[in-house]
């Protein structure tokens, strides 16, 4: 990690004594300029530049990314941005490989780096979508509580909450279930803001009573133009609303009715021992 450093702090000395070289060219050439002389070329400056480009270009990205490695590791989870952290990473991944590409056989110690930065980024994009999924405001208390369940210890969602402390829980391992806890979380999410955001469009509806059916003395209420067009729609949201429930219900019918027939065995082992005993 010292040596790492050390690369690290060497690459970014070079690229400020290039910068202030280059800077220097510059005001040299400007003040020449005020005297009627032609601008000089530096052309050994800008060789250097490019040729050094890469080289920082793999030190700079190797260094962000341990960086943020270290905050997503044990940084506040739930503050977390998945889909900024997914970004990165595959940046990090895409541009390590063209890197290895750039220094081919030239610079084979370079090439070793960079791939080394191009297997370390593709081992924690297998940890990113923990990150996008567990950092949501779709989990509830309750969600945690199957969570903690899972992972056989108690799950605080605050801002304590790490990732490196649910790896060291083996999230990893138990991630199908995890995951599918998440996914139960993201549905009902959606079916609350959806019930939310049809409560508040039906607050600003109005409703007139304009006609009187003669032949069935009924009145029809005739709505607005505006609430009218979305009954259908919210027809359809509750009757999913109403489906996914019966579904879940039906499922705990049939553990239910798993665990009685499980306990009903066991009595009936129980019994038949007791009664061989007697005899």
């Amino acid at each position: 990690m010292a040596e790492f450093a050390a690369i690290v702090d060497e690459a970014y000395e070079i690229d400020e004594m290039l910068t202030s070289s280059n800077e220097k060219a510059e005001d040299f050439n400007a003040r020449g300029n005020a005297f009627g002389f032609e601008p000089a070329s530096y052309p050994l400056i800008d060789m250097t530049r490019t040729e050094f480009a890469p080289f920082f270009k793999l030190w700079k990205m190797f260094d962000s990314y341990k960086r943020s490695k270290e905050e997503w590791l044990n940084g506040s989870l739930l503050k977390q941005d998945g889909a900024a952290v997914e970004k990165k990473v595959e940046d990090w991944w895409v541009g390590a490989y063209r890197l290895m590409k750039t220094f081919g056989d030239d610079y084979p110690e370079a090439k070793s780096a960079a791939g080394e930065l191009r297997e370390q980024t593709d081992a924690f994009k297998k940890i990113v979508p923990i990150i996008s999924t567990l950092a949501t405001p779709a989990l509830r208390e309750r969600h945690w509580t199957n969570i903690s369940y899972e992972l056989e210890e108690e799950i605080e969602p605050d801002d304590d909450l790490t990732l490196q402390y649910l790896m060291d829980l083996d999230v990893v391992g138990h991630w199908e279930k995890i995951e599918n806890i998440c996914v139960v979380a993201e549905k009902e999410f959606s079916l609350e803001k959806a019930l939310k955001g049809m409560q508040e469009e039906w607050q600003e509806i109005e409703f007139d009573v304009t006609k009187t059916v003669a032949e069935t003395n009924q009145k029809v209420a005739k709505a607005k133009a505006d609430g009218a067009k979305n009954v259908t729609e919210y027809d359809a949201v509750t009757n999913k609303l109403k489906a996914q429930l019966e579904r879940r219900i039906e499922n705990k019918k049939a553990e239910t009715v798993q665990e009685v027939s499980k306990i009903k065995a066991e009595i009936i082992k129980l019994t038949a021992s007791k009664h061989l005993r007697k005899k």
